[in-house]
């Protein structure tokens, strides 16, 4: 990012780029989902960037890549540090979004939430410097089917709550 005297940003220049697919995979099989930097131990200076992406077909499984960054916040390496499958397509989101910090955590993991519209489920995934891994996962509560009914009688009782994008509270 080029910034002016005033700090608007003026241009932007590609300086570095990464496969987040591993080798052999077809990227036209493949959207692109979500890019993310880690929040901790200093937000200012993110460690690793995350970046997933999705099947375009339900037989196609998505993927979660981590590279490391530099102080300046450039790749390290275009070979990431992890990719891992996700456990479908991930629907129409693999979305992932980085815990918040906490300084009283263990300052060697860190902690994701990956979001599958597919599924309709939120996984917990960990990240220790070297791989990703589920710690968790949620089917999400459709409300049409609390109290033993399916709502309005509009919703069928099959319905999957679709995640679409993670939020941590």
């Amino acid at each position: 990012i080029i910034r002016d005297g005033s700090g608007n940003t003026t241009e932007l220049r590609l300086i570095g780029s990464a496969s987040i697919l591993p080798p052999g995979k077809n990227r036209k099989d493949f959207w692109a989902d979500e890019v993310r930097l880690s929040t901790g131990p200093d937000a200012e200076q993110p460690k690793y960037m995350y970046a997933s992406t999705r099947g375009l077909t339900k037989e196609t499984k998505g993927y979660v890549a981590v590279f490391e960054l530099d102080p300046t916040g450039k790749l390290l390496s275009e070979k990431a540090l992890d990719i891992w499958q996700t456990p479908t397509s991930g629907g129409i989101a693999n979305a992932i979004e980085p815990a918040p910090w906490a300084a009283e955590s263990d300052q060697h993991v860190q902690y994701l939430a990956l979001t599958d519209s597919e599924e309709g489920t939120v996984s917990i995934l960990s990240f220790d410097g070297k791989a990703i891994e589920q710690v968790c996962v949620m089917a999400l509560p459709n409300p049409s089917q609390q109290n033993g009914h399916a709502g309005n009688g509009n919703v069928e009782a099959s319905h999957i709550m679709e995640a679409a994008t993670a939020v941590w509270l």
